[in-house]
């Protein structure tokens, strides 16, 4: 979960950048995901975002190597949408899909 903390406007920095900031608090529950393998998500997620302008069903055929149809077929059995990217996944959904591509994620 994540909270905004405080906010630290431009003029608090030197140079002031042409944005705002935040200070933002990320608490890690440990446990809800304590079932997942780490190493297979972390995979699945640098798969996700090696080219953040492509969909996640390209860069799972570019990079693991999965079919477009076992692509498509495993995004579908979690409930996203096929022309999904990266960003738009929860934690939750990485976890389920890295259950369903273990075997490509995992060599």
């Amino acid at each position: 979960s994540a909270e905004i903390i405080m906010h630290a406007g431009r003029e608090m920095f030197t140079p002031p950048p042409k944005v705002d900031s935040a200070v933002v608090r990320i608490d890690v529950d440990a446990k809800k995901f304590e079932s997942a393998n780490l190493k297979a998500v972390r995979n699945l997620v640098r798969c996700a975002f090696i080219s953040r302008r492509k969909t996640l069903v390209n860069n799972l055929v570019n990079s693991l190597k999965v079919s477009r149809e076992r692509a498509q077929n495993a995004l579908e059995l979690i409930g996203v949408k096929e022309d999904a990217r990266g960003e738009t996944l929860s934690a939750e959904e990485f976890v389920k899909l890295s259950e369903v591509l273990g075997e490509y994620l995992n060599g």
